[in-house]
This record gives C-alpha cells, structure tokens and sequence, in this order.
C-alpha cells in the first residue's frame, strides 16, 4: 500500500542496493540497480494479488488543534486497536472521532420523515454520519439491543474507513 500511495499513478520506480563479498579473500562488491515497473504493469500485478481491493486513506498529521485532530489522535488509536485484534474497541475509538466531527461539521438536521429524494447534499453526509454512528455505537453499548453485538475485523475495518472518509470531507477550515 505504500508503494501504491507514492507511486500515485505513475510507473513504480525502485532502487535495489545490493552488497556481496567473498568470504575466502574478504573482497566485495556494491551495486545500484534502478528498476522501472510500469504503471500497466504493476496494475497486473496488483490485480493478480486476489480478489481483494485496497486504497490508502491519508489523513494528514499533524493537524492543528482542535476537534480535527482529536478525531485524527482517535482513528489513529482505532487502528491500532484494530491491529491488536480488539475491534470493538477500535470502533469505540472510531465512534469517538465521530463525535469531533459532528461537533464541528455543517451538516442540517435529518428526519426520518423527511423526502429521501429531496434530501441536500449536507442532508445526505449527515444520514452517512447518522447511519453509521449508529452502527458504531453497538460495540460501546450493552442495551438489550446491542449487549450481544461483536464485530468482525472486516466491520471493524469498513467503520473505522469511513469515519475516516467523514472527517476528510469536513473542510479543514471548519475544524
């Protein structure tokens, strides 16, 4: 994934350093070798690796103070709760991101007797938000409802991707 992040499109470019020596006469021998993988190419390549799709999500840090970076601090803990195994956890610490977005995101009201068809834009990222916080909160909850909730990996791995997805679309400036 950090080869596809920089590669950013482009041809994937890598510098191979190798380094040999002979262990009877303590001679060695260094090389450089650049190798050029073309973007088509390595499309192929990634495309082969399964069925499986993955994309970097950048979340810029360090951010300035405030409700941003406190939700960044946030999901950066659900990931590691995530890779800790303990995802019900890690999509507490994702529900808590969600409350510093909210808490500074421009999204109007929602109803649920509203005219789905005639919702704004605004009104559609707030029943994003709305949906999956209530989602979330399932792994924080033990109500009758939720007490017998457990989260996989791969919906530990969706919440925390699109609460991260949520707090890229809050512009930086309202943060």
């Amino acid at each position: 994934l950090d080869l596809e992040e920089h590669r950013a499109g482009h041809d994937l470019l890598l510098e191979l350093h190798l380094s040999g020596f002979i262990q009877y006469d303590h001679s060695s021998a260094e090389s450089r070798e650049h190798v050029r993988v073309p973007a088509s190419v390595w499309q192929d390549e990634l495309e082969r690796l399964g069925a499986a799709f993955g994309f970097a999500l950048s979340i810029p840090l360090p951010i300035s103070a405030g409700a941003r970076r406190d939700a960044a601090t946030y999901l950066q803990n659900a990931r590691r709760l995530l890779h800790d195994g303990e995802f019900d956890k890690a999509i507490g610490s994702a529900r808590q991101a969600m409350e510093r977005i909210l808490a500074v995101a421009d999204w109007p009201q929602i109803s649920k007797n509203d005219d789905l068809h005639q919702r704004s834009q605004a009104q559609r990222w707030r029943a994003i938000y709305k949906a999956v916080f209530d989602q979330a909160s399932g792994a924080e909850h033990a109500d009758e409802v939720t007490k017998d909730f457990s989260y996989s990996r791969g919906e530990a791995e969706a919440l925390i991707g699109i609460v991260a997805s949520l707090l890229r679309t809050v512009p930086a400036s309202s943060v």
